[in-house]
Formats: C-alpha cells, structure tokens, sequence
C-alpha cells in the first residue's frame, strides 16, 4: 500500500484594503473629537463642607462660612458662579442678595435656576489673586465677607477648555467625521485606479 506525502501550500491571507481604511477613517474621528470627551458639567452645589480639597485641575474658587449660612463661588472662565446655603441643614438659600467690590467697581449677579447666582466679568483673570469684597443679605441680615481666588493660570484654562459649549462640540465631531469621510473617499479611489490598471 502506497502513500502519498501531500504537500501543504501555505496559505497567506491580506486585510481588505478598504477595511484598513475603515480603521484610519476611525481613528482620525476618535483623535478629533478626544479633547471634546473630557467636557463635565460641574453644575450645582460641588463644594464639599467636610473639607475635602478638590483636585489640583480644579477650577479657581473660594468658600466661606458664617453662622448662618455658607458662601460659595466657583470662576470658570469669565463665569463667576455663587450659591448660599443654610449652615444648619446646608440647603440653598434662592432668596440672597449679593453684591461685590472688585476692581474699583461693585458688582450686582443676577440669580438663575432658583438657588445659583452668577456674575459675568468683563475679562478672565489672569494668574494671580483676585480679592473680592462681598456683601451677602439673607433674612434682612448683611454679612460683609472678604474672600479671594486664586486664579491658577493653566488650570483655569484647562478648565475652561473643557467647559465647552454643545456646539463647539458638534463642531469636533463634524469636522472628525468629514475628515474620516474624506480618507475614506480618498482610498476608495486609489483602491478603483488600482484595480483598473491591474484589469488593464
């Protein structure tokens, strides 16, 4: 009885040119929107009363507190956001009236969403220590309050990098995702030219 040795041809498989596209297309997507991904909404009241320090990438603030209530603010940006809350239940007071001496000027915030009061400053600060004056009413009662920020140059500006607007964000996704389109396109004819001269 004979046998007979059978040869193994090895066998070689490529990736479709269009599936190493698909990836390269993905990836310039990914890599233009990935300084969008890292957006946070720190609204509301973040501060911590127990005293837990906030990271060092934090944005610039303040805290003080009085026998009757809590005073908070929080800088992004050119945003100063403020809340005040009871000391005793630590609930937020929507009734405040603030005012603050910065800059030769007294300043007047307006009072959003029920319990945030926000003042929109005229320029962002640069690094450095911003002293404020501030004169909070609660039940008939003024406490005259002196608080500053230290405004940490590139922490604030990567905080206010990442607060951007919903449009700014689908501007990086739109213009990741006509960028991937564009390869796409691109290697799709390269792939149609190449195939014609190998018919030809």
């Amino acid at each position: 009885m004979k046998t007979h040795d059978q040869e193994l041809t090895p066998v070689t498989t490529q990736a479709h040119p269009l599936a190493a596209l698909a990836a390269l297309a993905l990836a310039a997507l990914l890599l233009a929107a990935a300084p969008f991904a890292r957006a946070a909404d720190d609204h509301g009241h973040d501060h911590d009363h127990a005293g837990t320090s906030a990271p060092a990438a934090a944005s610039p603030r303040f805290a003080v507190s009085t026998e009757s209530f809590d005073f908070v603010g929080v800088l992004r940006g050119r945003l100063l956001t403020m809340y005040v809350d009871r000391a005793a239940d630590n609930s937020p007071i929507g009734d405040a009236q603030i005012e603050l001496d910065f800059g030769g000027r007294t300043h007047k915030p307006t009072r959003h969403e029920g319990d945030v009061y926000e003042l929109a400053l005229a320029a962002q600060p640069g690094p450095g220590v911003l002293d404020i004056v501030a004169r909070v009413t609660v039940g008939g009662v003024t406490e005259r309050l002196e608080v500053e920020i230290d405004v940490h140059g590139p922490a604030a500006a990567d905080d206010d990098h990442a607060h951007r607007s919903p449009w700014e964000i689908r501007a990086a996704w739109l213009g990741g995702g006509l960028l991937a389109a564009s390869l796409l396109a691109f290697g799709v004819q390269r792939l149609r030219r190449a195939r014609t001269g190998v018919s030809a």
